[in-house]
């Protein structure tokens, strides 16, 4: 009878001791941490093709988050919306790619793109569709 009991609690003991939470407690790379550490948002500075630049209507009131937890806000709280923060989805990287959500300003682009450059103040990203023409975006941390 006693080994019964010991039948029973064991699994149970077991299953007590699993790790319950997904939380991801690897230390941020150097680029999670360049890219999450713009705490006020990233603010877009330019976005052309090589040939040519856009406008985005209210560019300049948008403001993009990078966080810890790997999602994407979008912060629109500066185009007279009130606090419009949302978020758009979760983000990844390594020292050579940025992989995002499609951004609502501009559907149709790409999700992934080269990480051209990354520091502290500066963030630009591009990709190239099919012909020579290179999407480009620059963003800075105010």
């Amino acid at each position: 009878m006693k080994l019964a009991g010991f039948r029973v609690y064991l699994p149970l003991v077991l299953l007590a001791t699993l790790p319950w939470s997904c939380t991801d407690h690897r230390p941020l790379t150097n680029t999670e941490s360049l890219l999450t550490g713009c705490t006020a948002g990233w603010k877009v500075v330019n976005r052309k093709f090589t040939s040519s630049t856009l406008n985005f209507p209210n560019q300049d009131c948008y403001r993009l988050i990078f966080q810890t937890d790997h999602n994407l806000v979008e912060d629109q709280s500066r185009c007279g919306n009130g606090n419009n923060k949302q978020v758009l989805g979760s983000w990844s990287s390594t020292e050579t790619t940025l992989a995002m959500p499609v951004l609502q300003y501009a559907p149709g682009y790409a999700a992934e793109y080269r990480l051209d450059e990354l520091s502290a103040t500066t963030l630009v990203f591009s990709w190239q569709r099919g012909g020579p023409d290179r999407y480009i975006e620059t963003w800075t941390c105010p």
